[in-house]
């Protein structure tokens, strides 16, 4: 709301004259612009008489437009709100005129927020939607991202959950994909929210964790705070009241040290309720005494009769704690020594009660070792399965890929080994089929051999090696090559996974180098939890989507695919042709 928009150096003005007016409203503008970041308003109503004062007849509408979207946020910072929205529905007409969508999206945003000051979401998300249409991701994504967040929380003021949450994680989205980290952390904020709403309270914690582990430093203080109260929120309904009561104690401190006093009271009720479940019947009293004292508003009847209950519940625990120490004293008044024959029917007793305890040790003892031994059979069973299985992967591997050029060559080999009377024409070509096998056999040879290194199955190893292939490959073809990687941990990947991803690329790089007739390639990765999407993007022609399917090549890709339980998207989108790949890591 609070910016400046240089709307006055597309053009040259033709005449001095002009040239000296708009370096005059240029210093105003920033003169103006400055206090109202500020909040020093002291002059700045002789700032604005002056700036209306310049007239350039060319840019007249650029002009006002400026003036108008100034006056209105000064307005807006000094609470007349009637003014400021009626300067800015005047700056948009003036806007709409040169064309300006950015400013007229960022206008209507500004509205909106008025309505909402005045409690009309419904209104508000209008205008809010409005401002999303002049605003498309392709004009500018980072303010795009911004509208879907806040018309996501709009819908939470109408308590439409379920739009609010599709909203704020398509913002969420986004902003991963642009690296914005406090558009990131702000969404993984109101997420949080509408999980807890939902009574989702274990997707609601890992947000809420998300938030303070990784994007505390990106968001306000405000937004940190609210991540620990609902964190707090969901461990007290998970019934965990030691974390509830951390959580909370943390975000008061927060709050008290702000001086963000509006959310005291709350804090000190969720903490009064936490210390009612721990049975600490006193200092859930204190905590509801400090909430007292933070609303200022009319005395709710229902808090004074929690005040009466939780006071008459203390003094009632407290008389049975005097009871029960009296009884105590009173009971080991009363204990006298039992007889001798007493004695030795309780030692009796507890002999017998030892030989029968040592039995069923014994029995439990035996009875494990049995289960040790059958879960010992099973998972050698297991494991010579699995050692099969990969051993049938390895011959057949071995058999498709290296088994075939390694006949190719030795046919070729004999062929001229035989033939003593072959022309140079004929010793060539064989020579450079032989050589031909021979380097995609080392290549072959080389990827088989990093499959089956135990380091290979990690997510940051594989795409590394199909990075340093791609670099090297395309350099061949004058083809640049860009890798975009978003790791959020580098994980195990299930056995077997790194071959067909491997292949899967290669395949798809070589299709962009034969077929695509590309000068850009991209290779994406994006990891969150145990979601995994890899993409290979190239600006080149393209494939008609519906003929894939006769392709062996593409069919290949699908195939390994679905051998490892993934699935494999062909796009053509925004002049781009897209292999997308993606998998659950199980």
């Amino acid at each position: 709301m609070k910016r400046i928009i240089l709307i006055l150096y597309s053009i040259c003005p033709l005449l001095i004259l002009s040239q000296e007016h708009l370096l005059e409203f240029e210093k105003l503008d920033k003169k103006i612009v400055k206090k109202i970041l500020s909040n020093k308003k002291d002059g700045i109503d002789l700032l604005f008489d002056s700036i209306k004062k310049i007239r350039i007849p060319e840019k007249q509408d650029s002009l006002n437009a400026r003036i108008n979207h100034l006056s209105g946020s000064h307005f807006y910072d000094i609470g007349k709100y009637d003014n400021a929205m009626k300067l800015w529905i005047d700056a948009v007409k003036s806007y709409e005129i040169i064309n300006d969508s950015l400013a007229i999206s960022k206008l209507y945003n500004n509205m909106s927020l008025i309505l909402n000051n005045a409690g009309k979401y419904k209104e508000s998300l209008d205008l809010k939607k409005k401002a999303l249409n002049f605003c498309p991701e392709s004009l500018n994504a980072r303010w795009n991202t911004i509208l879907l967040h806040n018309i996501g929380y709009t819908y939470y003021y109408l308590k439409e959950i379920d739009s609010s949450y599709k909203y704020v994680n398509l913002s969420y989205y986004k902003a991963t994909k642009l690296k914005d980290s406090v558009g990131i952390g702000t969404a993984i904020n109101t997420l949080s929210e509408s999980y807890l709403h939902k009574k989702d309270y274990n997707n609601a914690l890992i947000y809420a964790d998300s938030l303070q582990n990784t994007y505390k430093k990106y968001v306000s203080q405000f937004v940190y705070e609210n991540s620990l109260y609902f964190s707090s929120i969901a461990y007290y309904n998970k019934g965990k009241y030691k974390k509830a009561l951390q959580k909370a104690q943390q975000s008061l401190g927060l709050i008290l040290k702000n001086g963000m006093l509006i959310n005291a009271a709350e804090n000190y009720e969720l903490i009064s309720k936490i210390y009612q479940k721990q049975g600490k019947s006193k200092k859930a009293l204190e905590a509801l005494i400090k909430a007292k004292k933070f609303n200022d508003s009319i005395f709710n009847i229902n808090q004074q009769k929690t005040v009466l209950d939780l006071e008459k519940k203390y003094e009632t625990e407290k008389k049975e704690k005097e009871n029960l120490i009296l009884k105590q004293e009173s009971s080991k008044k009363d204990l006298t020594i039992s007889n001798k024959n007493n004695y030795i029917l309780f030692g009796s007793l507890v002999f017998l009660f030892v030989i029968v305890l040592l039995i069923l040790y014994q029995l439990k003892k035996f009875k494990k070792k049995n289960n040790d031994l059958k879960k010992s059979i099973l998972k050698r069973q297991k494991l010579e399965k699995e050692l099969e299985k990969v051993r049938e992967n390895i011959a057949q591997d071995f058999h498709d890929g290296m088994g075939n050029k390694l006949a190719r060559i030795n046919v070729l080999a004999d062929y001229l080994i035989r033939n003593n009377t072959i022309n140079l024409e004929k010793l060539k070509s064989a020579l450079k089929g032989i050589k031909e096998d021979s380097d995609i056999l080392f290549k072959e040879t080389r990827d088989f051999m990093f499959s089956l290194n135990t380091k290979s199955d990690y997510l940051e190893e594989v795409v590394t090696y199909i990075s340093d292939f791609g670099e090297d490959f395309f350099k061949a073809f004058e083809i640049d090559f860009f890798i975009e990687k978003n790791i959020d941990k580098n994980c195990k990947l299930p056995y077997y996974w790194n071959r067909q991803i491997i292949l899967i690329f290669k395949e798809a790089m070589t299709n962009v180098a034969k077929h695509s007739e590309a000068t850009e390639t991209y290779f994406i990765i994006i990891q969150y939890y145990n979601k995994l999407t890899m993409a290979l993007k190239d600006n080149g022609k393209g494939f008609d989507v519906d003929k894939l399917d006769k392709k062996n090549g593409l069919k290949n890709m699908k195939h390994r695919a679905n051998k490892i339980g993934a699935e494999i998207f062909f796009d053509n989108k925004n002049d781009f042709f897209e292999v997308r790949f993606e998998a659950t890591i199980r």
